[in-house]
This record gives structure tokens, sequence and C-alpha cells, in this order.
């Protein structure tokens, strides 16, 4: 009688490492809030590296992508959009309606791993940081196009300056719809802090774009008087600030470079 190949190999559980549900803008633990973008971290979350395409979204109508690869992400047992899938990161929206403590789970191609908890919240403000050099500059683009930063950088990039408009990219100013494109809509009462001054933002609302958020403000023409350099830069709405410092690798704060 032929001897029969059994075969034995397995796709390994996803492991989540505690503690690492966070806002997808800070990277801080919690700050889960409904529509906003989150990420959760371990290994063996998923057997490729990508983002969604548009095949992902064939078929869904005004949906979004539940499962990327064979990978899933289980909010409260609810499925939560995905937009980036890697071995040990996961990016995913917070789905409408949790609120408190609640657990977060990956699955992988039909294969469950533990839970972790975070707080789910209804405001934890986070300005998306864009990474350069070591620096965290705000996620900011002026009115002539060019992004925030070290003009050093690039010819993208330049310094602020008193009395210009900049638009800020955000997420987790308040509840919004989840695994449904967004439709713009304002949000009121979004401040804006540079250094010590605050300004109400001159608008705030959600932007085309999933779980993102717009804050148009005015540079304060008192920076004229002020000594040019990097200012910390922080929003604020319902009462809660952005955390000023983030946790990118190391940690530090995120700041805006003036001039005059």
């Amino acid at each position: 009688m032929a001897a029969i190949a059994v075969s034995t190999s397995f796709s390994p559980a996803p492991i989540l490492t505690a503690g690492s549900a966070a806002n997808g803008a800070t990277y801080i633990q919690g700050g889960l809030v409904p529509g906003s973008w989150a990420q959760v971290k371990g290994i063996q979350l998923s057997n490729v590296t990508r983002v969604w395409t548009s095949s992902d979204f064939t078929g869904l109508g005004d949906n979004l992508p539940t499962i990327l690869s064979g990978v899933q992400v289980m909010v409260n047992n609810q499925p939560a959009a995905l937009y980036y899938i890697d071995m040990e990161q996961v990016d995913f929206q917070v789905p409408d309606g949790v609120s408190g403590t609640v657990s977060v789970q990956v699955i992988n191609n039909g294969i469950a791993g533990n839970t972790v908890t975070a707080a789910a919240v209804t405001s934890a403000p986070g300005i998306f940081p864009n990474v350069v050099n070591g620096v965290n500059y705000p996620a900011a683009v002026f009115s002539d196009g060019k992004l925030a930063g070290d003009p050093g950088i690039g010819s993208g990039y330049r310094n602020a300056r008193p009395g210009d408009s900049i638009a800020l990219y955000a997420t987790g100013l308040a509840p919004e719809p989840a695994r449904v494109l967004p439709t713009a809509q304002a949000i009121g009462g979004v401040t804006v802090t540079v250094g010590m001054l605050t300004v109400p933002a001159d608008y705030a609302g959600l932007t085309e774009y999933v779980g993102e958020l717009q804050i148009n403000f005015t540079l304060p023409q008192q920076f004229a008087s002020m000594p040019a350099g990097i200012y910390p830069i922080s929003i604020q709405v319902n009462g809660v600030t952005s955390p000023s410092t983030i946790n990118t690798m190391p940690p530090a704060e995120i700041v805006l470079p003036v001039q005059h």
C-alpha cells in the first residue's frame, strides 16, 4: 500500500501586542473614536504588505472593504474597515457605536488571534504627523500648495509665516460614519494652538477621505514680533486637546516651523 503524504503545515495565529490598539494619528493607546483611524500591532498579522486598492471596492457600492488579503479586524465583534496591513501592523477604522473599553482582534485567513483592549471615546483629536529626518511636522498644507517643514527638505516644503492660511489634517475630533464613504460636513468649536497662541479654526470638518478631518486656520500676526523657530502645535475640540508629543520612534513633539 502506498504511503499517504499528510501535510501538517498551518498558518500561525496572529498575536497582538498588549496595549497596541492606538489612535491612528498619535499612536497613543486608546483614543478610538468611531469613524476615526486606529492601529494595532503584533506579529503574524498578515502574509502580505499592502494598502487597499480600487479592486478592494469592487461590488461594495459606498461601503469600505473589511477584508484585505484574508485579514480582518473585529472591534467588539464588529468588522472594521481596513486600509493597511503587514506582518506587524494593521490600520483600521473604528466601527460605529462602540464606547467604553472595547476588544480588538485580528483574523488572518480564518485564524483568529488574541484580543487586546483599548478605550473608545467621543473625542481624541490627533494631528497626522509628517515625519521627515526624525522631526514630527504636522500634515499641513499652505495655500500655495507647499507642505509645512524645513525648506532644506526640498522645494515642496517651507516654514509658516504670520498671516498664512494653513490646512491641517487630523482624525478623532468627533464620531463620524464608519465603513462607508464619507461626505464632507463641518465641525464647530475647534481651536488651534501654536506655541502659546490659540486661535479659532477658520473651518473644521470631515473631508471626502475616510477618517480624515481638515482644520483650516490662520497663523497669528503676533508671530511677526516673536522669535523664528519651531513651535509645538495642537488642536482642541470639546475640551480635549491633541497631544503635542506623539508615539513616533522615538516619541517627540509635533512642531510647526515659523519664520518672519
